[in-house]
């Protein structure tokens, strides 16, 4: 063509590589069979646009930290940075179970605007509520099942204990 491309109708086949300088379009599928698809870049950027529907997403590497990003909001849905920490900056929903493994598996409330903080933790058999502001563990149950709260209990007004069936 007088324009520099080249139009073509049906399938290329290409028995060796093909360099390309500049744009492919394709207003089709892309497929690739028994091969990989390497995208290079100081940011690598693969753009999912949904044409009918919104948001649309990127996956991209940024600075070395992955990331799936709603380019429909310009914001970060998903992190895994350099040290592998993975960050999930809105609400994370776990519909079945969620497991923490670790020799000490804890789970960190950290309260952004307010003191105190709170952990979760099980260590050593025994599981803990504590107070990571103050250093202070609050609650415990051990293997036995003992329950030792590690300061005072408080009990509102006109409140009963109950022990028993009495």
């Amino acid at each position: 063509n007088t324009d520099g491309h080249i139009d073509v109708t049906g399938n290329i086949d290409v028995g060796a590589g093909l360099d390309v300088t500049g744009d492919i379009i394709a207003s089709g599928d892309i497929t690739a069979n028994g091969g990989d698809i390497t995208i290079s870049g100081t940011s690598p950027i693969l753009h999912l646009v949904d044409t009918n529907d919104n948001p649309n997403y990127r996956v991209q590497n940024v600075n070395g930290v992955f990331q799936i990003y709603d380019a429909t909001s310009d914001v970060s849905r998903f992190n895994v940075a350099t040290n592998g920490l993975v960050s999930v900056p809105g609400a994370f929903d776990v519909n079945d179970t969620l497991s923490v493994t670790s020799t000490a598996p804890h789970i960190d409330l950290v309260d952004t605007n307010a003191n105190s903080d709170f952990r979760l933790k099980c260590n050593s058999g025994s599981f803990h509520i504590e107070d990571i502001t103050n250093a202070g563990n609050r609650l415990s149950i051990d293997s036995s099942g003992d329950v030792i709260i590690h300061n005072d209990l408080d009990f509102p007004d006109n409140s009963k204990i109950k022990l028993g069936a009495s």
